[in-house]
């Protein structure tokens, strides 16, 4: 929907970027000991959104949210020089955002083969 309405992929990647550096700021409060409230109140921005966050936050680990963003910024570099189509690059992108991170162990296991495509 947002590429239709002719959003460029990295203005997308930018946003979804910032919304998790602010998650990893909550997650960061969290885990050096600040209570939920607490860690609220010393983010900035309306408090509402900054209590959103803050639950947000503790569903994911500060390994899972910088996973995320390395793959976004991997993704955004590939969108300034591999010539691949945005789109493609988005949906592969959001594919791996949505991916568990134990299936991500399970593939990169040499064990395990992925069927070829048919």
């Amino acid at each position: 929907v947002l590429l239709r309405r002719q959003n460029y992929p990295t203005v997308i990647l930018a946003a979804v970027a910032r919304h998790l550096m602010r998650l990893l700021e909550a997650r960061s409060l969290l885990d050096r000991g600040a209570s939920p409230s607490e860690a609220s109140n010393q983010m900035s921005g309306n408090p509402y959104y900054t209590r959103k966050l803050v639950q947000h936050a503790n569903r994911f680990s500060d390994k899972e949210l910088r996973n995320a963003l390395r793959c976004l910024h991997d993704t955004d570099v590939r969108l300034r020089g591999s010539g691949t189509p945005g789109q493609l690059l988005m949906e592969n992108v959001i594919f791996e955002l949505c991916e568990p991170l134990d299936t991500k162990k399970r593939r990169a296991s040499p064990a395990v083969t992925r069927a070829p495509y048919g």
